[in-house]
């Protein structure tokens, strides 16, 4: 029995499981029933010199390349439930252990919607979303998750409560200091409780697809499509083998949404049209398509003008392959993802030769750590990220090392 399963038992009398990390790992996992016994826990572990790896989920914790050492998963499982929802302010508060699938029902009974759009919702928890960083196919109207939070509250490594921001908009005095944990990977401390704005529901949403053999075509309808239809919520390129495919999605009221529909009908050949509940439903089924949570992903964030020029480069890493996997790309934000069922760690080293040795910079999701942190670019900004970790969790109660490789991860005594 592990000294942190042994102390979770005795000394606060919870039971924690066995949860196997992907990486094959079998490590105690405790979920407490509340901030304080989350609090309790965060405070043994600084004593004993343990590290705690927050859990959601457990949807996307290799996202990140998972630590060399942890000794107890954290879960907010148990964390769960919306707290607020004021929809005259255009707000919802909730725990962070809450299905996003749960705050987006909610969110929809007053008339508004989610953002970002996330993919497999029902799997989802607040927590983990923010924490990760998770985008949406509406990233190109929306943005991404950072910007639609309002406040958060969280627990530091050594169990005190920080909170920074409001659960209203019009809050905006301070430092946005909780965006700071937004796409952390529990590196900085818990998340327990997070305020979101909401956005207003669109009346009407409609889809419209084309085939092309071409992408230099592709794209330069892409680019079209983007300056000249208003309303749009996605645009969007998916390639499977030799077929591509452009779509777009529209959003807002009935009649605008009908306008933009025929211009955009008008500027593409033999064009497939849905509308309403049936594109919803495709709409939703192709975001979830793209991230398949029991793949490998490939990103790429390239300067609009390379974005075709990389998407045949990746198109060309993956011919060299059995598995070519599929490839999808937002042009208008000029990002890049493949994603990839079976890959191994030949095929992985070789896309990753073949697309530095073109002056790319890939992003590998759901890899064996050493292998991620090997590959895996360090992330802008790394010597700031130090600072912070240094200033927030001095003591190394969370795991470091899952975005910058060379962090030493010994906790302090």
């Amino acid at each position: 029995m592990s000294r942190a399963f042994e102390l979770c038992s005795r000394v606060l009398g919870l039971s924690p499981r066995l949860v196997r990390l992907p990486d094959g790992r079998e490590l105690p996992c405790v979920a407490p029933n509340s901030e304080g016994q989350a609090a309790e826990i965060l405070h043994l572990a600084r004593a004993e010199g343990l590290v705690v790896l927050p859990r959601g989920n457990a949807s996307r914790l290799a996202w990140a390349p998972l630590p060399k050492r942890v000794d107890l998963l954290l879960s907010t499982e148990h964390l769960a439930g919306v707290i607020a929802h004021e929809p005259g302010d255009g707000t919802i508060t909730a725990l962070a252990g809450t299905p996003w699938s749960e705050l987006a029902v909610t969110a929809a009974r007053s008339g508004h919607a989610l953002a970002p759009d996330v993919p497999h919702p029902a799997s989802s928890t607040l927590g983990g979303v923010l924490s990760v960083g998770v985008h949406g196919p509406d990233r190109f109207t929306n943005g991404p998750a950072r910007d639609h939070v309002l406040g958060m509250r969280v627990l530091l490594g050594d169990g005190r409560a920080a909170r920074s921001g409001g659960r209203l908009v019009k809050n905006v005095t301070g430092y946005d200091l909780h965006k700071l944990f937004v796409g952390a990977h529990g590196t900085l401390g818990l998340i327990v409780e997070a305020t979101l704005r909401l956005l207003p529901a669109p009346a009407e949403r409609a889809l419209i697809e084309a085939r092309f053999t071409d992408s230099g075509a592709a794209f330069a309808k892409a680019k079209q499509l983007r300056d000249e239809v208003p309303n749009v919520r996605t645009l969007c390129l998916d390639a499977v083998n030799d077929v591509l495919t452009l779509t777009l999605e529209l959003a807002g009221s009935a009649r605008s949404v009908a306008a933009s529909l025929d211009l955009a009908a008008a500027r593409l050949e033999n064009a497939r049209l849905l509308s309403g509940t049936a594109a919803r439903i495709e709409a939703e089924q192709r975001r979830d398509r793209t991230h398949d949570p029991r793949s490998t992903f490939i990103e790429l964030d390239v300067r609009p003008s390379r974005a075709l020029a990389a998407w045949r480069q990746l198109r060309l890493a993956l011919s060299r392959i059995e598995e070519r996997g599929r490839l999808h790309a937002e042009p208008a934000l000029a990002r890049l993802t493949a994603v990839c069922p079976e890959l191994d760690g030949d095929d992985v080293r070789s896309i990753h030769s073949s697309l530095t040795a073109e002056g790319l910079a890939p992003r590998f999701r759901d890899l064996a750590p050493e292998l991620g942190r090997a590959l895996n670019p360090e992330p802008p900004g790394a010597k700031l990220m130090r600072s912070l970790e240094r200033a927030l969790d001095p003591h190394s109660v969370f795991p470091k090392g899952r975005l910058i490789a060379d962090r030493v991860e010994e906790p302090a005594r």
